[in-house]
C-alpha cells in the first residue's frame, strides 16, 4: 500500500513532536527557596555569621549586612555553594537571576570598602579558569556589577554597569570558554547579540567549571553607618542564553546562542498538544471530494 504525501507529512509532524529537539530545556541547577528547606534552599549554606542575615523572600532570600558586626576588618563567607557537572573546553554557561537593591547603599566597610565577589563559579581552580560576578558600590547610592576572570584588568572582564535601586532588574552573565574565549552581562536585555556590556576575547579555562558559589565572599563588614540590603530571586545555572528573561524566562531556559532569534516565545505543552488535530483537520479540508463510478 503506498503512502500518500498526506500520511508521510503526518508522520513528519509526530515524529518531531515526540523528538528530543522539541522538548522544553531546563537549567542546570537552581536556587529554590521554601518554607521547608530555608536556609540551604537545596544547596549547601557557605556562610552563618555575625555580619549578615538571609531572610527569605520567594524562591530566593534578602541579604541584609549588619552595620558594625566587627571591629576591625573582617572577610567573610555568605550565600551557597554546589557542585556542578564539569563543562567541557570552548563551552558556555550562563548565570541569571533577579536581583532588588534597597536603597540607598552605603558601603562604608570597617578597613576597607564593601565589596562582594557575589558569585564564584570554578572556585578551586587556578586563575585561568575562575569567574568571578562582583558587586560594588555604584555612583548614586546603589551597586553595581561587573564580571571577570579571577581578578583581572579591563582586558578580562565586562564594564561596570549600575543597578537602579528599589526596582527588580533581571540580570543574565556569559562565561565562554576557549581560546577566544569573553564574559558578558546583560541587564534588561534579552538580546544575545546586543550584551549591555563585555569583554575582549581572551583565553578562559573551563578545567574547574564544576561548582558555583552565590553571595559568597564579602571583603569587608560593615561599619556603623554602612546600609547594604539587596534581593536575589529566580537564580539560574544553565548552559544556555535565555532570550525570554526580561520578559519572564523561567524554568524553560533558552535556545543556544547566537543562531536564536531574540524575543521567541516558546509554545507551551498544552498548545503542542493540539498540533496533531489542527493537522488532521487541515488534511481532511483538503482532501478531494471521491469521484462518482464510472
Amino acid at each position: 500500500m503506498k503512502m500518500t504525501w498526506r500520511a508521510l507529512s503526518l508522520m513528519a509532524l509526530f515524529a518531531g513532536l515526540a523528538s528530543p529537539a522539541a522538548a522544553q530545556m531546563t537549567p542546570i541547577t537552581t536556587i529554590n527557596c521554601t518554607s521547608s528547606n530555608f536556609p540551604n534552599c537545596g544547596w549547601s549554606l557557605r556562610g552563618s555569621n555575625p555580619h549578615y542575615t538571609l531572610t527569605q523572600v520567594g524562591n530566593g532570600a534578602r541579604f541584609a549586612l549588619t552595620p558594625g558586626s566587627a571591629s576591625s576588618l573582617t572577610q567573610f563567607y555568605m550565600g551557597w555553594g554546589t557542585a556542578v557537572p564539569q563543562a567541557s573546553q570552548g563551552q558556555s554557561r550562563y548565570i541569571r537571576f533577579r536581583i532588588r537593591v534597597s536603597g540607598p547603599v552605603n558601603p562604608a566597610g570597617v578597613g576597607d570598602v564593601w565589596t562582594d565577589k557575589f558569585i564564584i563559579f570554578g572556585d578551586g581552580g587556578d586563575a585561568t579558569s575562575r569567574v568571578i560576578i562582583e558587586l560594588r558600590p555604584g555612583a548614586s547610592n546603589n551597586l553595581s556589577t561587573r564580571i571577570q576572570k579571577n581578578i583581572s584588568g579591563d582586558e578580562a572582564r565586562s564594564g561596570t554597569v549600575d543597578i537602579p535601586n528599589d526596582q527588580t532588574v533581571a540580570l543574565q552573565f556569559e562565561a565562554r570558554s576557549g581560546s577566544a574565549g569573553r564574559v558578558a552581562l546583560w541587564m534588561n536585555n534579552d538580546n544575545y547579540s546586543a550584551p549591555t556590556t563585555t569583554s575582549p576575547n581572551f583565553s578562559l579555562s573551563a578545567a574547574a567549571w564544576n561548582n558555583i558559589n552565590v553571595g559568597y565572599y564579602s571583603n569587608a563588614s560593615l561599619s556603623s553607618s554602612g546600609r547594604v540590603t539587596f534581593e536575589v530571586t529566580d537564580f539560574q545555572f544553565d548552559d544556555q542564553f535565555d532570550p525570554n528573561w526580561r520578559t519572564g524566562g523561567g524554568s524553560t531556559g533558552g535556545s543556544t546562542p547566537p543562531g536564536a532569534p531574540t524575543n521567541v516565545r516558546i509554545i507551551s505543552a498544552s498548545s503542542v498538544g493540539l498540533l496533531p488535530i489542527i493537522a488532521l483537520v487541515a488534511l481532511r479540508r483538503r482532501r478531494p471530494a471521491a469521484r462518482p463510478n464510472a
